[in-house]
């Protein structure tokens, strides 16, 4: 992550909603100081349909470049959303001040840190069922995979097993029997028990007879 921040400044250089303001200023580090890189004017940011807003906040996005950092007051809305998805950092603050980059940087800089680490233990969950020591049988912890905060759904990583794959047993793991799942197991002829475990998560094993 670029040593870098970006702030929500409106006309008279205080922090600001994004609705409220009139540009935002990209400070970077260098040198052992913080130093105002450039100033890009975000006037009329909101002004039009959501498309248009969208389309503009992307413009902004590109222009940032590597700086994913950005404070403001209220950030919310579609333009949240946007910054949020594309992996911004995003600070609310009532006031601020320039000599407060160095504090806000560090204090976030520990955040970032934090959301890498969670990144890469989430890359290493199984995003589809597993085979287990025994031969036929699958193991899915779909539970594990919900709480990383991906876009995998319980349909898209558990359907194209049961389509393609040759198994005989398959336990899921999962917080609740899911709306989908009984429909899909009777146009299966499937066989499924559901169980509730010690830590309150609820166990499905499903069986294919022959």
């Amino acid at each position: 992550m670029e040593k870098k921040i970006a702030v929500f400044w409106d006309k008279d250089k205080n922090i600001s909603s994004m609705q409220e303001a009139s540009e935002l200023a990209v400070y970077s580090f260098d040198k052992e100081k913080w130093y105002a890189e450039e100033s890009l004017d975000i006037t009329g940011l909101y002004e039009g349909g959501i498309v248009r807003v969208r389309n503009k906040t992307f413009e902004l996005v590109k222009k940032l470049g590597g700086c994913r950092i950005i404070a403001g007051k209220n950030i919310t809305g579609v333009i949240y959303n946007i910054l949020n998805s594309e992996g911004f950092i995003i600070s609310e603050l009532n006031v601020f001040a320039e000599d407060d980059l160095e504090y806000l940087y560090s204090q976030i800089e520990d955040q970032f840190k934090d959301m890498e680490k969670e990144r890469e233990e989430a890359l290493l969950i199984p995003t589809a069922p597993s085979e287990t020591e025994e031969k036929g049988d699958y193991f899915f912890d779909f539970s594990l995979l919900k709480n990383t905060g991906t876009k995998h759904s319980s349909k898209s990583t558990i359907l194209p097993f049961l389509n393609n794959a040759d198994f005989r047993n398959l336990e899921i793991i999962c917080d609740h029997v899911m709306p989908w799942f009984e429909e899909e197991m009777k146009k299966r002829g499937l066989y499924y028990i559901v169980k509730e475990r010690d830590d309150k998560k609820i166990s499905i094993l499903i069986e294919k007879k022959d």
